[in-house]
């Protein structure tokens, strides 16, 4: 559903809230994923925000000091307007410039949409929310599925270059998850050639953790499936997020912690070679 008061939407399944609308400058923020909740009387109450621009950081523009993409919980994120955490989308534009500034232009609900010749799940409906930058000429539309009885959302991310010449794909992952740290341990499934997915347990700290696959398939080094737990989380009690990428070739996944406890989870196609 969508709140046009507050310019918020409400994915929700049998017991999750995941809570995300459009700030007043266009882009799309991260509000809240966990528990069922009821709507948001306030919804700037549950935004972190600075009055100030914090030191070695890049504020968006001379009339915002102290909104910082780097300190932004995203739901899409790209490189060159101050955001410096491993970006959901990397590309070079025809005249040779690698920033690019998606905004919300529109959304709308789709039944039964379809990725041609791409692995995806079925579906019933599909909310798509368009963003454009409309100086460059991209436009991205973000695609949500919401499964309510498994508890879970499904996310991708369609590229339109609508420039007449070529644009440079480096990176194009499917999803972006940025939420404040809560002393988060990672857990993925690692191994080898028959002794797949065992369970290791690494806790997170400033800087980034990436595992990936370079073999042309997903391979049993490295599972596309990992987790987001609270310490205290056990198989019948505690908090979790449970990430997996529908698709078995070359993948990458990034989780990175900034200077101010920012945590950013991404996976997707392999953006290396």
């Amino acid at each position: 559903s969508y709140n046009s008061d507050d310019k918020s939407f409400y994915l929700e399944t049998e017991n999750t809230s995941y809570v995300f609308r459009i700030n007043d400058h266009g882009h799309l923020e991260k509000v809240y994923y966990g528990s069922l909740i009821q709507r948001i009387k306030n919804i700037d109450d549950m935004i972190p925000t600075y009055h100030v621009e914090l030191g070695s950081s890049t504020s968006y523009d001379k009339e915002s000091k102290g909104y910082m993409l780097h300190y932004t919980n995203l739901e899409v994120s790209t490189f060159g307007k101050g955001d410096y955490r491993e970006p959901t989308i990397h590309l070079e534009l025809p005249n040779g410039s690698r920033t690019i500034d998606l905004k919300y232009v529109s959304h709308e609900v789709i039944e039964f949409k379809e990725y041609k010749n791409m692995p995806h799940v079925r579906k019933k409906e599909t909310l798509v929310i368009t963003l454009e930058d409309s100086v460059n000429k991209i436009q991205v539309l973000l695609n949500y599925s919401v499964y309510i009885d498994e508890d879970v959302i499904v996310r991708n991310l369609e590229i339109v270059n609508q420039n007449d010449e070529e644009v440079i794909l480096d990176k194009a992952l499917s999803f972006n998850m940025d939420m404040l740290n809560k002393d988060y341990v990672l857990t993925k499934l690692d191994g080898a050639w028959i002794r797949e997915r065992h369970v290791n347990d690494v806790e997170l700290t400033k800087g980034t953790v990436r595992f990936d696959s370079k073999k042309g398939v997903s391979s049993s080094d490295h599972n596309p499936f990992f987790i987001i737990k609270e310490k205290t989380t056990l198989e019948e009690y505690g908090n979790c997020f449970g990430f997996a990428l529908v698709y078995s070739g070359n993948f990458e996944a990034n989780l990175e912690i900034n200077s101010h406890n920012y945590l950013r989870a991404n996976m997707g196609i392999n953006g290396f070679d």
